[in-house]
């Protein structure tokens, strides 16, 4: 039975189907989530839990998350909805959970030549760099400055400095330090970051470079259905004198599972890369979709690597 103190009672929520908070529309309960409106309140809690020993996650907009139907007993939810939005210069500072529309669209009102391509993710800024978001020509790490964070083991805020030198010693394809240490149980929470922009122009100029992004991504992928977004990545072939990609979206085709069905899970007729909820999907629906397509590729020597994050 978990036991909340008076001071974090009235942000606790109990019965919340976990389907809710992310873009699937999958995943079953867990022991509660709770909600914050300021990264103060936010800070305050990483250091309740890490006292109580009580297992928990930080989800921003749930963008790239497959959650279990299962009833989750030992861990917690912590979503942070505060807007802090800070310019000053050429620097911004940011909270983790902001949505990374917004700070698109804030940034571009400062006529700042920077994500406008990247309109259309529907993710959290915090989500973005323990990701390493992108495309091909801009990824989210390309302008990070400074990021603040929550040393679990450590107990206190910690921070990394980004320059152009060490960039690439913390950040890579859709990956990123905080990612690589995620897996070998060494937890820290993304809380602030700051972003050093250079180059500006016209805000005409940007917000058009943004709508026209946006039509792109309407007519080449299937927004309108519940998904995580691209589930698998692209493989990066390292040649002698040039760096080339296979689509993964290619390689997914080219397998025959274009418009293939499992149960309540379906591969995306308009981006294969996309497995849809596409018919009230089960957690396993798309989990063993994912599977088999894993198992198909490996047949034929391609060796797929998951975008998505699997909680079961």
């Amino acid at each position: 039975m978990l036991k909340i103190d008076n001071d974090y009672i009235l942000k606790f929520k109990k019965d919340i189907n976990l389907s809710n908070l992310t873009t699937y529309k999958i995943g079953g309960k867990s022991l509660g989530v709770f909600v914050f409106n300021n990264s103060f309140d936010l800070i305050k809690s990483l250091l309740y839990f890490s006292d109580k020993g009580i297992p928990y996650k930080i989800i921003g907009k749930g963008s790239n998350l497959l959650i279990t139907d299962e009833y989750l007993i030992e861990q917690v939810f912590i979503i942070n909805k505060e807007r802090f939005f800070l310019n000053y210069g050429n620097k911004v500072l940011v909270n983790a959970g902001l949505e990374l529309q917004y700070f698109i669209k804030k940034l571009i009102d400062l006529n700042f030549d920077s994500y406008q391509e990247l309109a259309g993710i529907p993710a959290s800024v915090g989500g973005c760099v323990f990701n390493n978001a992108g495309i091909p020509s801009i990824e989210i790490a390309q302008y990070i400055k400074t990021i603040y964070y929550f040393n679990r083991k450590k107990r206190k805020i910690e921070n990394i400095k980004i320059t152009d030198k060490n960039r690439s010693n913390f950040f890579s394809y859709r990956d990123s330090f905080f990612k690589e240490e995620a897996k070998n149980n060494n937890f820290y929470d993304i809380l602030y970051i700051e972003f050093e922009l250079k180059n500006k122009k016209n805000k005409t100029e940007l917000l058009e470079i943004y709508n026209k992004t946006w039509e792109k991504r309407i007519l080449t992928q299937p927004l309108n259905s519940p998904s995580c977004g691209s589930v698998f990545k692209n493989i990066h072939l390292n040649l002698k004198n040039e760096k080339k990609f296979i689509r993964a979206w290619e390689i997914i085709d080219r397998l025959g599972f274009r418009g293939y069905i499992f149960n309540g899970a379906k591969v995306s007729e308009k981006h294969p890369n996309f497995i849809l909820n596409f018919n009230n999907a089960k957690f396993r629906d798309v989990y063993n979709l994912i599977q088999l397509i894993l198992s198909k590729a490996k047949e034929q020597n391609y060796h797929l690597d998951l975008e998505v994050e699997i909680i079961k």
